[in-house]
């Protein structure tokens, strides 16, 4: 009789931790149903860097925060070269890399590709277009304004990187011109002390 008891509580012990094992098991499996691996930059990245293997970290987001343009394959970016500047740990895009064969040049040598950051809800950049020419008014909070006549809009990015994106889509553009080689220089060294305004003809 008292070996059918052992038996008995044996087999319910056993059923007991089959049980405990199986649940925790589906409750992982449900928390990598629920998530996926996502590149990431490992490091700050400027616009025309070359990515690396080492430039990029896996990471997990939730399922519900997946786009079909995030990356979660590193060689699919590898070789390629960055059209928008990257802060650390930013999610990759595949929007934001482009082949060696499609980035972009001056047309002449006395010309300079610079690129800004505008905010689109109190700027035009929202309402400008790839080739336009547009003047580019830079205004000094000491010395009042300087204009720059004539500038060819090379390209647009739209900020799609961030994870942390309005209702209403990215908040900021970032727009390339090309221009005189002086302006571009006078431009970038004094875009901290004032504010650029695209102003469309």
């Amino acid at each position: 009789m008292k070996k059918r008891i052992s038996v008995l509580i044996l087999m319910i012990v056993i059923s007991c931790t089959v049980v405990y094992l199986e649940r925790i098991y589906i409750k992982k499996a449900l928390v990598l149903q629920d998530s996926v691996n996502v590149c990431f930059t490992n490091k700050e990245l400027d616009i025309g860097d070359k990515i690396t293997a080492d430039d990029i970290v896996y990471k997990q987001i939730k399922s519900k925060d997946m786009e079909e343009f995030y990356v979660t394959n590193s060689e699919e970016i590898v070789g390629s070269y960055t059209n928008i500047p990257l802060s650390k740990f930013s999610v990759l895009s595949k929007l934001n890399f482009s082949s060696e064969m499609d980035m972009t040049f001056v047309s002449s040598t006395n010309n300079r590709l610079v690129t800004f950051e505008f905010d689109m809800e109190s700027s035009n950049a929202w309402n400008i277009r790839r080739g336009q020419n547009v003047d580019i008014m830079y205004v000094d909070k000491e010395n009042g304004y300087k204009l720059f006549h004539d500038i060819i809009v090379v390209d647009i990015l739209v900020d799609n990187q961030n994870m942390e994106m309005s209702s209403e889509g990215a908040k900021y553009k970032y727009v390339s011109f090309e221009m005189p080689k002086q302006s571009a220089y006078e431009l970038i060294s004094n875009r901290e002390k004032g504010d650029i305004e695209i102003i469309i003809k």
